[in-house]
């Protein structure tokens, strides 16, 4: 495992995959334009210059050996519990059990970046602008500006301005969250302390969930030649 260690300054990047998803089975690895779907953010972490080691939390062997034979020594691959991969687990649980499996190699990152598997047109560039983020704050997010009206507020029921005049809401786009590793593992949620947003695109922002999400994503993919 090459670990490029910078200033003693050390940026993980975590991917977890679990391997029993509901809505499309094997997403994580399903085929999307020639190669699997966890391929294109692997792709992108490694090519991001803040990130100084990628690693894969799953409980499946299937998903791991496969990121093993198509990344080989780029990747590291931590086998989780089956306990922390149910339907009710939580992503901070494995995030924790991924960071505590490196520390017992020696292994003591600084920053960590989580990446969703399932957001496969987030780019190199979207990762660094959310990690140099942490040199203002402890933790940090993506947001996409949201022109929309709710329900349960009041400007359901006054005229409506136009789209111009109007001032968006920012909400979370789940495609990446960074944080300073020591107030994650006190805080035990990605967010925390100080947060900082950083805004980006559609369709950047994308994830699949769903077969409409995966048809769109490919045809995303496909009418770009990405």
């Amino acid at each position: 495992m090459g670990v490029k260690l910078r200033d003693k300054h050390l940026t993980v990047s975590i991917i977890p995959a679990r391997g029993n998803s509901k809505e499309i089975k094997n997403k994580n690895i399903i085929d999307l334009c020639g190669k699997p779907l966890i391929s294109y953010v692997l792709e992108t972490c490694l090519d991001c210059d803040e990130i100084d080691l990628v690693v894969v939390t799953s409980d499946s062997s299937e998903i791991l050996s496969l990121v093993s034979s198509l990344f080989q020594d780029k990747v590291k691959c931590i086998k989780r519990p089956d306990s922390l991969a149910t339907d009710s687990s939580v992503s901070e649980d494995a995030l924790v059990h991924a960071l505590c499996q490196l520390s017992s190699e020696g292994i003591f990152p600084q920053r960590a970046i989580f990446v969703q598997a399932t957001s496969p047109l987030t780019t190199s560039y979207d990762l660094s602008r959310l990690l140099i983020k942490l040199n203002q704050y402890d933790s940090c997010a993506f947001y996409v500006e949201d022109y929309g009206f709710f329900f349960n507020e009041d400007d359901m029921k006054v005229a409506r301005l136009p789209r111009q005049e109007r001032l968006p809401r920012y909400r979370e786009a789940g495609n990446a969250w960074s944080f300073h590793v020591d107030g994650f593992l006190r805080e035990k949620t990605r967010l925390f302390g100080k947060m900082g947003l950083c805004k980006i695109d559609y369709p950047r922002n994308l994830e699949i969930d769903t077969d409409s999400d995966l048809t769109l994503i490919k045809y995303i993919l496909e009418a770009n030649k990405l």
